[in-house]
């Protein structure tokens, strides 16, 4: 398993609240959100580096199950190691025209960033 946790609210309550002290919910009056808010956490932020966003695509078996169909890799999000916009660990690098050298250094980082993922 990832050690994200996706959480999609309609409604502020729990941990949002707590981030949110201006947001005023309560059982009587919930706060709603005009769309569906959409917020992804990481569990282990002292091994993983503070993850800006993220983005996979998913799909259902013909059973039903939900399943991730998109790889996971240094185009599925971005990440800032000590919320460094500079330090990006995305493919921008490469789009930017970095050396292929810096290219490849930054996905064998995310490489064994992920390899994490796995126990």
């Amino acid at each position: 398993m990832l050690p994200l946790e996706l959480v999609i609210r309609r409604y502020a309550w729990g941990s949002m609240l707590k981030r949110h002290p201006e947001i005023v919910s309560t059982r009587e009056k919930p706060y709603r959100f005009d769309s569906i808010l959409k917020e992804v956490f990481h569990k282990r932020s002292a091994v993983v580096p503070p993850l800006v966003d993220m983005k996979i695509e998913v799909g259902r078996t013909p059973e039903g199950r939900l399943v991730v169909s998109d790889i996971i890799d240094n185009d599925s999000w971005r990440i800032w190691p000590g919320g460094d916009p500079s330090a990006q660990l995305d493919k921008q690098c490469f789009r930017e025209d970095h050396p292929l050298s810096e290219v490849a250094e930054k996905y064998e980082l995310v490489a064994a960033l992920t390899e994490q993922f796995a126990g």
